[in-house]
């Protein structure tokens, strides 16, 4: 398909990335334009080198469903959603294992979790907005942006590692990259506090 072709466009492409040897097929190839976040699918190293220009374009829609379905996934761990749901099905009630996690400050003196979020692009920036009312501790790591970002989104600027041993739930919205890849690993991992309920441990482990 990409003979003789002057662009290549799409949205997310991983299942056929878009590599050298597709672009060399395409002398004429100018751009390669994905209507999706990231380039991780592109060789953009070997677009550079042919003179190609590769761009990527995200919809507000698209960022304000991440956002979203992050808090939506956070919360079936920390409530144990899928655990309840379960047992209620079972005939089962209000049991001791099926305790969640509160989440917010409450007046009480419960002083609420501690969210980490790294990468404080407009996901990451917009997940802090829905976060706002529960009154939660925010601290977020990206090298990239200025410090009233941070301040705009009511976050505690740190390193990636007080992030992860400070941190009751980290969530990751930054871009594949080279320097991204592989970020978290056994030993960011050992950093992290220990999972308050099983249903985390068992994401831990997927």
């Amino acid at each position: 398909m990409a003979k003789g072709a002057d662009g290549l466009t799409g949205g997310t492409i991983r299942s056929t990335p878009i590599s050298a040897r597709i672009m060399k097929i395409a002398p004429e190839l100018r751009i390669v334009a994905k209507a999706s976040i990231g380039v991780e699918d592109v060789d953009v190293e070997a677009a550079t080198e042919m003179g190609i220009l590769v761009t990527h374009a995200h919809h507000g829609i698209q960022l304000v469903g991440v956002a979203e379905g992050t808090v939506a996934m956070m919360l079936a761990l920390l409530k144990k959603i899928r655990e309840r749901d379960e047992a209620v099905k079972q005939g089962r009630w209000r049991e001791p294992p099926l305790q969640g996690v509160y989440v917010g400050r409450q007046q009480a003196g419960y002083a609420g979790l501690t969210i980490g979020i790294v990468g404080l692009g407009r996901i990451g920036r917009r997940f802090a907005d829905l976060m706002a009312p529960w009154r939660v501790r925010i601290l977020a790591y990206d090298p990239y942006v200025e410090e009233s970002r941070f301040i705009l989104c009511n976050a505690e600027r740190v390193d990636l590692q007080t992030l992860l041993k400070e941190s009751d739930v980290v969530s990751l919205h930054v871009v594949l990259t080279r320097e991204t890849r592989q970020m978290i690993g056994a030993e960011e991992l050992a950093l992290m506090k220990k999972a308050r309920c099983s249903s985390i441990r068992h994401a831990v482990r997927w």
